[in-house]
Parts: C-alpha cells; sequence; structure tokens
C-alpha cells in the first residue's frame, strides 16, 4: 500500500517533521512499499526529493491548512489514496476530520494538545503512558510508546555501549541554531572551571558564536569545536557522557546507550526532558531561557562522570528503552506490510 506523507521543512518549522518522516520513508522503501511526499512549499519537497521519493508539491502557505482541504480532498480521490500520514503542528480539528473522512488518517502526536479524528494515532515520547489514548481514542489504531521512535536505520541494532569506567569524553549539542548562546556560555564556564574531561562542542549551522568558539578551543586542549555533522551516531557512540536538548536527540542517544544530561530550549521539549528524568535515565538540568545555572551543570557532569556503576546502569536502561527499529515498526503498520 502506498504512503502518502504530508509535512513540511522549512526556517520556522524547523526540519524535525520532515526527518522523522524520512526514516519512516526510508523504511516502507526498504519494505518494497512507494511513499510520496505532500508539501505546501517547493522548498519543503527538495529534501525528500533528493532522496528519491515522489514529491507533490501544493503551492499554498504552509500555515492554511484549512486552505488547503479542497486540494487535498481532491487529491485523495485522483490518486486513490489509502493511507496518509500528516505531521504537522498547524493542523485542524476541521482539518483532520475531513481528510479522515476521505481515506485513513495517521497523525503524529507528540503534543497532546487535544482529541484528533484519525484513524492512526502516534505518540512515541517516553511520555505517551501519561494520557489515557484508550478512552481519548477507543477507534484508532494506537501507536504509543517509545517502540515507534522514527529514528533513521543508521541506530537499529546499535549494540551494547562499551562503558568506560572512566569518564573522559563530553559530547554538548545544541540543535541547528543556538539563540542563547548556550555553548558559548558553557564553553566559557568550563575554560574557567578545570576539570579532568575533554569537551567536544557541535555547532550547528546557524550558530553565530562559531568563531567566539574556536577562539575559545584555541585557548584550552579540553575544548574542541566540530561544525555540523551529516548524523550524530559516531559522536554519541565515542561519548561517555552528553549534554542535550529535550528533543529527538534524547531518543538517539538512548539508542546508542551514551548517559547524560538534558536541558530546554523550547516549550515542546520539556515533555521529553521530565519524562527521562522521571525514570532516572536523563537528568534534566533547567530551562536555558530562564535563570539557568551553568554551575548546576558542571556539578552534575563531574558527579555523572565519576560515578561508573550509574553510568554502566543508565547506558543499559537506555538501550532497553529506544532500540532503533520505530521508524521500521511505523512503516510496516502505515504501509500495511506488516499487521
Amino acid at each position: 500500500m502506498k504512503l502518502y506523507i504530508r509535512t513540511e521543512a522549512n526556517a520556522i518549522t524547523a526540519g524535525g517533521h520532515m526527518m522523522r518522516c524520512l526514516a519512516i520513508a526510508a523504511e516502507a522503501k526498504r519494505l518494497g512499499e512507494d511513499c510520496v511526499f505532500i508539501t505546501a512549499e517547493e522548498g519543503s519537497a527538495k529534501l525528500p526529493a533528493a532522496r528519491g521519493f515522489e514529491t507533490i508539491v501544493l503551492n499554498r502557505d504552509f500555515k492554511d491548512l484549512d486552505g488547503e482541504i479542497p486540494y487535498m480532498k481532491e487529491l485523495i480521490r485522483s490518486r486513490g489514496i489509502e493511507r496518509l500520514l500528516i505531521d504537522s503542528y498547524y493542523v485542524t480539528p476541521s482539518y483532520m476530520s475531513s481528510l479522515n473522512k476521505e481515506c485513513a488518517v495517521a497523525y503524529i502526536d507528540d503534543l497532546h494538545e487535544r482529541i484528533w479524528d484519525c484513524s492512526f494515532i502516534i505518540n512515541y515520547s517516553v511520555y505517551a503512558a501519561d494520557y489515557d489514548y484508550e478512552k481519548e481514542y477507543p477507534q484508532a489504531v494506537k501507536l504509543l510508546g517509545c517502540d515507534y521512535v522514527p529514528l533513521r536505520s543508521i541506530y537499529r541494532g546499535a549494540g551494547r555501549k562499551a562503558v568506560r569506567e572512566k569518564a573522559e569524553k563530553i559530547l554538548v549539542l545544541s540543535g541547528a541554531a543556538d539563540p542563547e548562546h548556550f555553548l558559548l556560555k558553557l564553553a566559557e564556564y568550563i575554560k574557567a572551571k578545570p576539570d579532568t574531561f575533554g569537551y567536544t562542542l557541535i555547532a550547528g549551522r546557524f550558530n553565530e558564536d562559531r568563531e567566539k568558539l574556536e577562539g575559545l578551543a584555541a585557548e584550552t586542549e579540553r575544548l574542541r569545536i566540530l561544525g555540523p555533522q551529516p548524523d550524530l551516531k559516531e559522536a554519541l557512540s565515542e561519548a561517555d557522557m552528553v549534554v542535550c536538548a529535550g528533543g529527538v536527540t534524547m531518543y538517539e542517544t538512548a539508542a546508542v546507550g551514551t548517559p547524560g544530561i538534558s536541558y530546554i530550549s523550547a516549550d515542546n521539549q520539556l515533555g521529553n526532558a521530565k519524562g527521562f528524568d522521571r525514570l532516572g535515565l536523563i537528568a534534566f538540568s533547567g530551562d536555558i531561557r530562564k535563570d539557568y545555572s551553568y554551575k548546576a551543570l558542571h556539578e552534575e557532569i563531574v558527579s555523572l562522570g565519576g560515578d561508573f556503576e550509574r553510568r554502566k546502569r543508565i547506558s543499559e536502561a537506555l538501550q532497553r528503552l529506544a532500540d532503533g527499529r520505530g521508524a521500521e515498526r511505523l512503516a510496516g503498520i502505515l504501509t500495511g506490510a506488516e499487521s
């Protein structure tokens, strides 16, 4: 069964929606099933097209999904679409209900802001069990929890992490942009507060502090600055600990079994950060947009780095949580390749 995917990737939506949809599409392709991406704008279609997927551009305002309802209905009917995966925070109740009457709609619901009229509801978050999906979605197929985290195939079967008794390498991530200057502030603190660790900071493509970071790294051997990486698996695997925001990177970290500490830089990261912290897996250090303590973060790094048994226990628990096969499971179910 051909799976159609409606999503977007631009400066406002960022790339997370598209990347997790591409992970699902890649697994569907591996299973021998076709996927077609539907986007509002030409720019959003470039990435799936570059990966070899058929793309349909609606030439609409990506924020006005209600305005595209008649176009989507016509597309569903003309194409004979049976399954449609939607991944967008701009969906509305009328949009979802209208399309679900035309075909079986699957929705990635990682915010749980309301109950949607859909045929498949997906929430892969560590906190999905906090909500009563059984009562809220009596008729929908429910794909819930970390078994369905849509990571790329490189994270599948990562193998047990070898936890070193002496922690030495700390990986620090901030995503593509760093408007709060988190990396720079932490680098300045690290330089002024000697410890026994070596820190690798990955500055994303929109990081405005790259020159200053490299200047600090030139002054101390304990700091290394890298630019954007095609993927984080190698860096995560090599690190003894990671410091990252509360987004999908936490699940990539889990798949490779690297203990760490999280922070948040956006409201939608709070559920992940608190969920992992509540399970005793990745400690939550706070919101970097508010009264954030780099001193407390550094103390937690030193504490975790000095506790081999704790890091080993956490690593094993993380890998039990996410095995890297979530995209494969979703693709199989959504295409009908696996029941």
